[in-house]
């Protein structure tokens, strides 16, 4: 099984980027766009980082929500689990 944050899209070179656009990771979670802004609507996606009018998602951070426990918690969910591990440090 690849890792989420080893895919590559549409055959290009592993991206290292650590933010992503909606396309990128759209793409990286196997869905369209419109469907990435209405997960994201609904509190379905992790919180993205909005940065000069750009709507961009956390790269590490994607790759622990879709590795998480229940898979791909909501928004609610993955903030709660986020800061019980931040606490666990």
């Amino acid at each position: 099984m690849t890792l989420l944050a080893e895919q590559t899209f549409s055959g290009e070179k592993a991206d290292p980027a650590l933010l992503l656009s909606a396309t990128k990771t759209a793409a990286l979670l196997g869905i369209g766009r419109t469907a990435l802004y209405a997960l994201n609507s609904s509190g379905r996606l992790p919180l993205p980082v909005r940065l000069g009018g750009r709507v961009l998602w956390r790269r590490a951070e994607l790759a622990a929500w879709t590795a998480c426990e229940p898979p791909c918690p909501n928004r609610e969910k993955w903030e709660l689990i986020k800061r019980s591990k931040d606490g666990e440090k």
